[in-house]
């Protein structure tokens, strides 16, 4: 006997395919130990995540590394307040919010000036967080420069392009 085909209802589409997720109260305690370590106190279509800044606050996250805000349902730290108050910024002197995470202060220029990396790449300014190629000046007293020609500040970056220095006098 041949084999039937019955075709079935359409699904519905998933909450990723257009529509909001659906952020509800957790009344029976499924994201309790979730909640109490990393935040995540609300079901959000079913799974438990973070929806709230509050949720983030409360948890043990927060207190050890400053997670106290929410991103994409995710707690981080996304301010230097978040950190403050840590024990990351306690113990470590983590205080500073970078990319989510709880870090040392941003270097200044002089400490730039200072690395290694200022004379070899022409990472001598803070630049965003970092040491880095700020302008032509950084990059023409670099190896990068002299060796190969890149003489250019570019986000960062030392690249091809500019002059290099006088090397004759």
């Amino acid at each position: 006997m041949p084999a039937t085909f019955t075709p079935s209802a359409p699904s519905a589409p998933s909450p990723s395919e257009g529509s909001a997720p659906v952020v509800e109260p957790d009344i029976n305690g499924v994201c309790k130990d979730s909640c109490a370590d990393m935040g995540r106190c609300s079901l959000v279509d079913n799974a438990c995540k973070a929806a709230s800044d509050a949720d983030c606050r409360q948890s043990a996250a927060c207190a050890s590394f400053g997670w106290c805000s929410v991103e994409n349902f995710e707690c981080k730290a996304l301010t230097d307040r978040d950190c403050v108050d840590s024990d990351a910024c306690r113990n470590l002197a983590d205080c500073y919010a970078s990319n989510g995470q709880c870090g040392p202060p941003p270097p200044t220029d002089e400490q730039c000036a200072a690395d290694p990396a200022c004379r070899t790449l022409g990472y001598c300014s803070a630049y965003e967080g970092r040491c880095g190629a700020k302008t032509d000046a950084d990059c023409a007293r670099s190896v990068l420069c002299t060796g190969s020609g890149l003489c250019k500040a570019d986000a960062g970056q030392c690249v091809l392009g500019g002059k290099p220095p006088d090397a004759g006098g």
